[in-house]
């Protein structure tokens, strides 16, 4: 495989699924008239081995207007057995079509398979290059510069924002692999939302904290604590990147469960690709100057919602882009 393109070598004997062969059309026709001549001989046979011409003469002086001789007879018998056997070729001949359509479908989707693994390979490597490159470069600026008027405060912010996008990346596609290979699990107990944002949050620069707000009523639910955080890092980095203005977190509880809100006044998703967003590797409009992003961080978000018993949903409220993380309600509001 290079480039995306797979290579695929078709086998073209008379029994390949995808190229049958010329010669099979030949013996069809040859067993056609191999069926019509034993179907007629047949019917010649039982004819007069039967006496059916006196049956015959006795059919016809009763019924003028429905008079047949033999020749008819022998025709429409033989007219009858072809039509038997097409009738059954004719069946075969639907699951010939329907198996090639299946395989077909399999060429399509192993070669979407190729094609969106080649763009994940070619994502990663873009966005691994991209902290990596500032990582070494500042620490290599912090090991070798004995001179205090760099702003050492700045880099090592940078160092470790830049640690933690890799972590986050690392730690996404370790869930998309273990999603592949039907692993991936998640616990039951006792959650805290409020409490698992605010630990999210630390992790951030004053900068990012200062675009946040966290309102709502507390809110427990019974889910798997870590998962939860990867699923609100998600939505937050997706609101910090490709939203716009100041990004809200509301939390509460309805008769429904627990939910967690995350929005931002950015331009929202066309409603076509609403569902599309949560598709694996798929980014809608984004602009080019925008940053890069693996496209696997909704996708995951909602397995593992829904993987806790709950979900994750978009949706457009008065000007504001919401994603909603729905969860079963802890009635004790235990903490983590």
């Amino acid at each position: 495989m290079t480039g995306g393109v797979m290579s695929t070598e078709v086998h073209r004997g008379s029994g390949s699924l995808l190229t049958p062969g010329h010669p099979q059309p030949t013996i069809s026709a040859a067993r056609d008239l191999a069926v019509v001549t034993v179907a007629v001989w047949l019917a010649a046979f039982v004819i007069h081995h039967f006496r059916i011409p006196e049956a015959l003469d006795a059919w016809n002086r009763a019924h003028e207007q429905w008079a047949i001789d033999e020749v008819t007879l022998v025709s429409l018998c033989a007219v009858a057995g072809l039509g038997v056997f097409s009738w059954r070729r004719w069946q075969e001949s639907l699951r010939t079509i329907a198996r090639h359509q299946a395989t077909l479908q399999r060429l399509r989707t192993t070669e979407s398979e190729i094609a969106s693994k080649d763009q994940l390979i070619r994502t990663v490597s873009h966005e691994l290059r991209t902290p990596l490159t500032a990582i070494l470069g500042y620490a290599e600026l912090l090991g070798e510069s004995r001179d205090r008027s760099v702003d050492r405060d700045e880099m090592i912010t940078t160092i470790l924002r830049q640690g933690r996008d890799l972590s986050d990346i690392v730690e996404d596609l370790l869930t998309r692999a273990q999603s592949e290979a039907k692993t991936l699990k998640v616990v039951a107990v006792p959650v805290n939302l409020v409490a698992n944002v605010n630990q999210v949050l630390e992790s951030w620069n004053s900068a990012e904290r200062a675009r946040v707000t966290v309102s709502g009523s507390p809110a427990g639910a019974v889910g798997d604590p870590a998962r939860v955080r990867q699923i609100v890092r998600n939505l937050l980095t997706n609101a910090l990147r490709y939203g716009a203005g100041a990004i809200e977190v509301a939390t509460g509880v309805r008769a429904s469960g627990a939910w967690l809100a995350v929005s931002d006044e950015g331009p929202g998703i066309p409603a076509e690709e609403a569902e599309r967003v949560f598709e694996p590797y798929h980014r809608v409009g984004v602009a080019p100057t925008a940053p890069g992003s693996i496209g696997l961080g909704l996708a995951i978000s909602r397995e593992l919602a829904r993987l806790m018993g709950g979900d994750l949903t978009y949706r457009r409220v008065r000007g504001r882009t919401v994603f909603e993380l729905g969860l079963p309600v802890n009635p004790e509001y235990g903490a983590d």
